[in-house]
């Protein structure tokens, strides 16, 4: 390992720790927010006294006081122990159970969690398509027609806008409401290709979804300067035999600096993504993470409002990480590349 990744890597590797370590305090602090500020009892905050008379409440009040170190009126020290505990726990993703969906919230969060990585990463595949198309006079003819017929790209975008269409006039080919639809996936446990058929589902439901994030990740790139054009012909500074070399050079890279340029873009507007992405999950009944971040909100179910925040914050660490890593690769092995030809030219 060469210093300069070594470098990288640490400073990366710390800045996603404290990005880890303020977000998870910051959680801490806003899901026991009433009790600091108006005085509400952590056990009414954490196991709603509206199920009171349910045969697992003072279970569950024994599981608050022993695991999560929650007492009725804590002083300092209490808070202490309470803020260590929850790391503890943390760590070890155990977030308690849900009083309203009588279950661990850990499950609640992994059975949904898929489904927003799904829905996150085919809204990345949407805007990269995007980008590419619009590149078409930059990349050159051979090169795009190369790129679009090796991956299939082309009709894509315009079945996407054709479903956004058909939706907007009422035709409804496509389902806006849900993940997937019960009917079908009943009938589907039956079928020999039932998980065809349930794939089928999904990515009808995953259409509208995946275009309206896509747009938004497309035009923040747009934003961010997604231009990397061959530069006009400098016959004053270099030598008029090294010109087209250096050109046919740059055109190779072409695509992994495009690349680089669209990461930096969702880099830089990670947190407005993310955002969007809850808000279109909400509006499309999407069964992900930010549907039941606004349920926790909305039905006042702080354990899982606590998991689900702290499942974003984990989700956009990583993906921070990735997203540096790979620019980083990119950016190593474009300028080597790059070098390597004009100098062997």
């Amino acid at each position: 390992m060469n210093d300069t990744l070594r470098v990288f890597l640490k400073e990366k590797l710390t800045l996603v720790f404290m990005i880890l370590f303020l977000g998870f305090t910051i959680t801490f602090i806003l899901v026991r927010l009433p009790a600091i500020v108006d005085e509400v009892s952590l056990f009414d905050l954490f196991a709603n006294s509206g199920i009171r008379c349910s045969e697992c409440y003072y279970e569950w009040l024994q599981t608050l006081a022993d695991e999560f170190g929650i007492v009725e009126n804590p002083n300092f020290f209490n808070w202490i122990e309470m803020y260590w505990l929850y790391w503890v726990n943390a760590l070890k993703w155990n977030y308690g159970k849900s009083y309203l969906f009588l279950t661990e919230v850990s499950a609640l969060i992994i059975g949904r969690l898929q489904h927003t990585v799904l829905l996150l990463t085919s809204s990345i595949f949407v805007a990269l398509i995007l980008t590419v198309i619009n590149e078409r006079k930059f990349i050159g003819e051979k090169k795009y027609q190369v790129i679009i017929k090796g991956a299939i790209l082309a009709a894509i975008p315009i079945f996407l806008f054709t479903a956004l269409i058909l939706f907007t006039f009422e035709l409804f080919a496509f389902d806006l409401s849900g993940t997937i639809t019960y009917e079908i996936w009943v009938d589907a446990k039956n079928e020999p290709l039932g998980g065809l058929i349930i794939a089928t589902d999904l990515i009808c439901h995953m259409i509208i979804p995946s275009i309206g994030i896509g747009i938004l990740i497309f035009g923040f790139g747009l934003k961010n300067g997604v231009r990397f054009g061959v530069p006009p012909p400098t016959s004053d500074v270099l030598v008029e035999s090294y010109e087209e070399s250096v050109k046919q050079s740059i055109s190779q890279h072409h695509l992994r600096k495009l690349l680089n340029q669209f990461i930096s873009g969702i880099k830089k507007n990670i947190g407005f993504i993310f955002s969007t992405l809850i808000i279109v999950e909400v509006a499309t009944g999407w069964y992900g993470l930010g549907n039941l971040l606004l349920r926790s909100v909305t039905m006042g179910d702080p354990p899982v409002l606590q998991g689900v925040l702290n499942s974003f914050i984990v989700i956009v660490a990583l993906l921070y990480l990735v997203l540096e890593f790979i620019s980083y690769a990119l950016s190593s092995y474009s300028s080597r590349g790059l070098s390597k030809n004009i100098t062997s030219k």
